[in-house]
Formats: structure tokens, C-alpha cells, sequence
């Protein structure tokens, strides 16, 4: 697809930055970048414009190294750099899990894709339950810098249109289909946000609400429309 310079035809996507990254963080070239990226196919929802249809590499690149960035520095690593160990494990009774399940969780879903991708990605059986990722804090960090500098190295050396094979468990039957690595990528990146939600009411309803970051726990749609205008 043709990427062109922006025009009065077409907006940019720049809500996206201002609805998902701190003022502090938009200097950056990547975040300059993603902000002049305008496509020749459009598709408008709701006053937006939104890129559709296959773009070139490197643009695809781009919006998915700004989103994994921001979730692991922005959401993730700073809510864990702001909690106890004992906040971190303990268990909330109306969730009915701890930060640290779901943080595991999330993690599985990234390691799911970037061990798995030149095989098959089965989300359902790649569970890493009851490990230390659950009840240490310090692991936790540490097995989160690993996992972001794995992904972002596939984001940058592989071909993200690459198919390749994941599989879910759906009534009751392990189905297995065809994917792209940008598709399940952009899916765990999604996934991860309902996770950051539970961890924040996790926080609200265990007592240390002043722990969440701003905009934790947030959905990109969410943010986009809470910043529209």
C-alpha cells in the first residue's frame, strides 16, 4: 500500500500518541514518526481515520515498537516499581488473583509468541502457573526486561507478515489456524491491557491505589476516545 505525505484528505494518527503516551515520552524519533505515518487507504469510525489494508514493513514496525515500549516501561514496570512484594502476590477476593498471576499471564501470552512463532503458538497450553513469576517481585522485573528485549528484537529482524500457526482451546476442542507474527503480536499487546485493569482494581480493593500509573489498565480505543478532540 502507498504511504504519502498527509494531506487535507487525510488525518494523521497522532490521537493515538496523544491518547496512549505520556507528554514526557513524545520527543522521542519513534513517537515523531508514528505521528506523521499517514495512508493512502483510509477508513473513517466515528470522526477518526484510520490506516487499513496491508502497509509496508517498516511502518508496521513503528506503531508495534512504540506499543510494546509503552506497556512494559510505561504500564507494567512502572505499577511493579511502585508495589511490595506482599502487594504484589497478595490475592484479591473479588478478582480472585493476585498482580502477580496476571502479570504471569501476560507474559506467558509474549512467550507464547516470540519462543514459539517458527512452530505452533498454543495460547491455552503455554501456562507458566504457580512459578515464582506469581510471588516474586524481583523476577518478575527481571523476566520483564527479558521479554521486552526479546520482542522488540522480532520486531526488528523478523517479518512480521510471516504466517505463522497458533491455536486456542474453543468448545472444548484445541482448534488450530493460520496467523501472521504482526497479528498475534498486536493481540498479546491488546490482551495485556484487560490484565493491567484487573491489577489496578486488584490495587484499588487491596489499599495501595496510589500505586497505578496514569492511565493503567486503559484500552488504546479507550484512551483515543477519552482524548478525541
Amino acid at each position: 500500500m502507498a504511504i504519502k505525505k498527509p494531506d487535507d484528505r487525510h488525518r494523521r494518527v497522532g490521537f493515538l500518541v496523544r491518547g496512549l503516551i505520556p507528554k514526557r515520552h513524545r520527543a522521542s524519533k519513534l513517537v515523531k514518526r508514528w505521528t506523521s505515518f499517514t495512508a493512502n487507504d483510509t477508513t473513517s469510525n466515528k470522526g477518526y481515520t484510520l490506516p487499513v489494508g496491508r502497509v509496508n514493513m517498516q511502518n508496521l514496525r513503528q506503531p508495534l515498537q512504540l506499543g510494546t515500549t509503552y506497556l512494559f516501561r510505561t504500564q507494567l514496570y512502572e505499577f511493579l516499581s511502585n508495589i511490595t512484594n506482599e502487594q504484589y502476590s497478595r490475592s484479591c477476593p473479588i478478582v480472585g488473583g493476585s498482580c502477580g498471576q496476571h502479570v504471569r499471564h501476560v507474559f506467558d501470552h509474549f512467550e507464547c509468541v516470540t519462543s514459539n512463532f517458527k512452530s505452533v503458538s498454543s495460547y491455552d497450553t503455554f501456562r507458566n502457573r504457580n512459578s515464582t513469576l506469581e510471588t516474586s517481585l524481583e523476577i518478575s522485573k527481571t523476566k520483564l526486561d527479558e521479554l521486552e528485549q526479546q520482542t522488540m528484537h522480532i520486531l526488528k529482524m523478523e517479518n512480521l507478515h510471516q504466517c505463522i500457526q497458533v491455536s486456542f482451546l474453543t468448545g472444548g476442542t484445541e482448534v488450530e489456524f493460520e496467523s501472521t507474527l504482526a497479528r498475534e503480536l498486536s493481540f498479546c499487546l491488546h490482551h495485556s491491557y484487560h490484565h493491567c485493569a484487573s491489577m489496578k482494581l486488584i490495587a484499588f480493593n487491596n489499599g495501595f491505589r496510589e500505586a497505578v500509573p496514569s492511565g493503567f489498565g486503559v484500552a488504546p480505543s479507550t484512551a483515543v476516545y477519552n482524548n478525541k478532540g
